[in-house]
């Protein structure tokens, strides 16, 4: 079986000040092994491959990810998770869950079994939150 979320990936808030707590909360299946995330602001200028920043963690597997973001001192805006992926035992379980449209409303793609598998469009909102001025 593969890794995959067994339920949408959410933050632990929708708006925070800046400096609050946060962490992306990320369900997934006991085949999941582990976990990586990239964090992206809206509204970044240069919103290339380096930007934004990611988040990994090693999982057993039947639970509920936490990835607590280390930094929230943040430009207020919104902020989503554009990239989440599940690795398994092997790369052919793995499933990689992305937003290749960031337009309303936020759904995320998937790809199953690594890098050559079908890729087709979720109905998986993307989390986001947004930081609110003080």
């Amino acid at each position: 079986m593969a890794a995959e979320l067994t339920a949408p990936p959410s933050f632990t808030a929708s708006q925070i000040a800046p400096g609050d707590t946060l962490a992306l909360a990320i369900p997934v299946s006991e085949y999941t092994q582990s976990v990586e995330t990239r964090i992206r602001f809206v509204d970044d200028p240069d919103p290339g491959a380096g930007s934004g920043w990611s988040l990994r963690a090693e999982t057993v597997g039947d639970e509920v990810v936490q990835l607590p973001l280390e930094d929230t001192d943040l430009a207020p805006g919104v902020y989503f998770a554009d990239y989440i992926a599940l690795s398994g035992d092997n790369s052919e379980k793995d499933t990689f869950y992305w937003d290749s449209d960031v337009t309303m409303p936020y759904v995320l793609n998937v790809i199953q079994g690594g890098d050559g598998g079908p890729s087709c469009r979720s109905d998986i909102p993307i989390p986001t939150f947004e930081v609110v001025g003080d």
